[in-house]
Parts: C-alpha cells; sequence; structure tokens
C-alpha cells in the first residue's frame, strides 16, 4: 500500500491538477485583493452614494455558496454571449468572491491604523493615495496577513469546488483515478498530502511576510526568548542582549542647530524682511462652541513664537488651520503671502482648493505635534527624508545627507538656543482666544 501511496503522490498526473489549482488560487487572489482594496477605499469613503453600493456587493457575495456563484456564471454567461472556457469561468468566479472577503479584511487593517499617521502624513504635503501606499498600508499589513494567508490557503482548498463545472484540478484528477480503481482510501490521501504541501507554502510565506513588515524588527530574534530577554532586562533579572548595530562610516562633528538650518535655509534680503504667518480676524467653532474668536497674529521669518494657554484653548487648533488641517470660519490666514488651500475668488471670497496636498506641498510647513505621530514604521532618519524624497523630489543621497546631518546636531543641549520668543495668550475666559497677545522676549 506505501508502494501505491508514494505512486499517487509523484503521480504527474495528479501533480498536473495541483499545478492547476495553484494556477487558480494565484491568479483569483491577485484579481481579488485588487478588487477587495478598491471595495475597502469605497467602504471607508464618506459619501454615501459610494459606500452603498459597495457594501451591497459585499454582502451579496458573503451571504450565497461559491458553488452556486461558480455554476450561475458558468450557466449564464453564455446565454448573454459571453463564453469563456472552464479555467477562466474559475479564476473570475472565484476572484468576485475573494474580493468581497479581502475587502473586509483590508478595510479593518486599515481602521487599525491610528488616524494621527494619515493626519501627519497630510501635515507633509502627502496626497491620499502617496499616503495609503507609504504610510497606512505598510503598517495595515500586520492586521491585514493573517486573514489573507487563511483567505489564500481557503482559496487553494477550494479550487475542488471547481470540479462541478469541469475544471480539470487535482481533485477532480483524484476522483477520475479513483473510478478507475476505486482505491479511495490510498489516491484521496496522496491527493491531501499535496494539498497540505501547497498550503504550507502560503504559511510559510505568511511568516516571511510577517517578519517583513513588523515594525518591532529590530528585536533580537537569535533565540527563542528573544523579546523575553528585553523585559527580564528591564526587570532587572537578566542582563540586556546586545545586537550588532550599524555604526556611521565617520565621525561627524557636532554642529550647532541654528547655524545648521540657517545654513540650510537661506534667503535673500527681502525675502527676510516679509512676514511668513499672517492671521487676521480668525475664527473658529465647533458646534455651537466658540473656540477661536477674532485672532489676529503675524510671525516673522526667523521668529521662534511659542502659543501658550490652558488646555481646550484653541492653541492646536490655530496651528492646524495655518496648515488647513482645519478648515477656516471666518477671517484669512496665509503662509508666506499666500492662502494654504484656499482661492480668492472675483468676489472677494475664499473657497477651498480641490488640491489640498498640494497647496500644503508649496506651503512647505512643518509640524511636530502633541505626541509626535511619528510613522511607526520608520526609522527616525526615514521620517526626515520621507517628505523631501516623495514629496518635493529631493534626491535621495542629499535627503539622506541632510537628515543625519539635522540629527547629528539635534543631539546637541544647544537646541535649547534656539529659543528666542515667547508669546503668552491673555485668556480671560479660560476656554476661548480672543486675540489679545502679549509678547516678551524670553
Amino acid at each position: 500500500m506505501s508502494s501505491d501511496f508514494v505512486h499517487y503522490l509523484i503521480s504527474r498526473f495528479l501533480l498536473q491538477g495541483a499545478l492547476l489549482a495553484i494556477e487558480i488560487a494565484v491568479i483569483s487572489m491577485a484579481l481579488g485583493l485588487t478588487l477587495g482594496l478598491v471595495l475597502a477605499l469605497l467602504r471607508l469613503s464618506r459619501p454615501a452614494a459610494v459606500r452603498g453600493p459597495a457594501w451591497c456587493y459585499i454582502w451579496f457575495m458573503r451571504g450565497t455558496p461559491l458553488l452556486l456563484q461558480l455554476v450561475f456564471l458558468f450557466d449564464v454567461l453564455p446565454v448573454v454571449g459571453i463564453k469563456l472556457d472552464t479555467f477562466s469561468t474559475a479564476v473570475i468566479g472565484f476572484a468576485l468572491n475573494e474580493a468581497a472577503f479581502s475587502a473586509e479584511i483590508i478595510r479593518g487593517g486599515i481602521l487599525s491604523v491610528n488616524r494621527s499617521q494619515a493626519i501627519a502624513a497630510a501635515a507633509l504635503g502627502m496626497p491620499g493615495g502617496l499616503t495609503m501606499r507609504r504610510i497606512i498600508l505598510p503598517q495595515a499589513m500586520r492586521a491585514i496577513l493573517p486573514g489573507i494567508s487563511n483567505q489564500a490557503i481557503s482559496m487553494i482548498k477550494s479550487t475542488s469546488i471547481a470540479s462541478v463545472i469541469m475544471v480539470n484540478e487535482l481533485t477532480f484528477r483524484a476522483e477520475q483515478i479513483v473510478g478507475q480503481n476505486f482505491k479511495f482510501f490510498t489516491v484521496f490521501t496522496a491527493a491531501a498530502v499535496i494539498y497540505l504541501a501547497m498550503t504550507s507554502c502560503v504559511a510559510i510565506g505568511q511568516i516571511a511576510a510577517e517578519r517583513h513588515f513588523d515594525s518591532l524588527r529590530d528585536v533580537p530574534r537569535n533565540n527563542a526568548g528573544g523579546r523575553f530577554d528585553i523585559i527580564a532586562a528591564r526587570l532587572g533579572l537578566r542582563k540586556p542582549t546586545r545586537t550588532p548595530v550599524e555604526r556611521a562610516p565617520a565621525v561627524r562633528p557636532k554642529e550647532r542647530l541654528p547655524a545648521l538650518i540657517g545654513d540650510l535655509c537661506t534667503d535673500d534680503a527681502e525675502t527676510a524682511m516679509r512676514p511668513v504667518v499672517v492671521c487676521r480676524n480668525v475664527e473658529k467653532a465647533y458646534g455651537a462652541r466658540q473656540v477661536l474668536k477674532g485672532i489676529d497674529l503675524t510671525v516673522g521669518r526667523g521668529e521662534v513664537v511659542v502659543i501658550m494657554g490652558p488646555s481646550g484653548s484653541g492653541k492646536s487648533t490655530l496651528l492646524r488651520m495655518v496648515n488647513h488641517l482645519e478648515p477656516l470660519d471666518r477671517g484669512e490666514i496665509t503662509v508666506d503671502g499666500r492662502y494654504v488651500g484656499y482661492k480668492r475668488t472675483a468676489g472677494g471670497e475664499l473657497t477651498p482648493r480641490s488640491n489640498l496636498a498640494q497647496a500644503r506641498a508649496k506651503a512647505r510647513i512643518g509640524m511636530v505635534f502633541q505626541h509626535f505621530n511619528l510613522f511607526e514604521h520608520m526609522t527616525a532618519l526615514e521620517n526626515l527624508i520621507e517628505a523631501p524624497i516623495r514629496v518635493y523630489h529631493q534626491p535621495p543621497e542629499e535627503a539622506r545627507a541632510i537628515g543625519l546631518r539635522l540629527l547629528g546636531a539635534s543631539a546637541s543641549r544647544d537646541i535649547l538656543t534656539t529659543c528666542r520668543i515667547a508669546c503668552r495668550v491673555a485668556n480671560s475666559s479660560g476656554s476661548r482666544l480672543h486675540g489679545r497677545w502679549r509678547c516678551r522676549r524670553a
């Protein structure tokens, strides 16, 4: 019996069926994931007219059996004049079904990423597509991969259903052999082992992909207790395990950060005398709550300004409006003489621009959020050079060199010498900024 089992296990007839099953699964998964990503983005969009059809498609495809969907495509498409072979019909059927399940998995992964990551990318002037590709999806993959891997394994096993439309895959070929020699146990056991080998390859690929997208990839993995060693070391139970650290090719001399910034940001005399940020009669309300009222502020080039006030007084709101992360209710804000995300009509009214990301990029405003909002899947240097390379198209080597200089300078205590002017808010109500500013030298 063992010789028969080995014979069927390496049978060319069964292996060709397995190869056909892999082809169906790979093509269907690729098409299904692509359509699933589109459906997930449609489900996350705000207009109900866009979300509704996507939800209806997912509801229908998840609620009906895959077997019936394949039979429906096989029988109905020829009636409407679309004639496909059994392989193409199986690929289309599996892809359409997979898209519905993948859409919800991808949507859940996107929702697992902190919204502040998208806000930080928007503040850098990154458009929505670039933000999704470079910031959101790489972090979402940690939540997406387990579900997608399960779907891939199910896809390989479900290719056996294609036998109902006469697709000559592995299960169908095993049934043909059994119909001739009636060796049910031997033949189907060999087919099961082949299926197990195919699905094991997916499981191994999942492990490799998870390691690639793991933001904690710098944790030592040279022993099974790598993470436990770190916890034990912090508790004083074990000495920390040292891992090789990439060293810079040469020791960089420390630079004073103010001098370095002045070297990188040179301006002509005319530009240096012009105000950079100008706020005129700025107002902002959330519902019935008036957060900002009548704010007037002028910040000149080279000034370091601090806005002080109690929690909820509108400090962050004002800063976010400068970069158009929050829309204005009334008034105007200009950066270097230009509106960020607005344009003035012939009637004198401010209207939002269509390409807001491009407007933020042209303004070249940098923001450090209250909770930093660094991109968690990137190193400190990668965080620094992401916008210069992707938004401003600076040569990568040049951006990397500047980033290393800034990181080296910011490590010095000389950063404290950059504070020259502090502005304190006179807040009479305790919860609203009324535009009365008092400035003093630090």
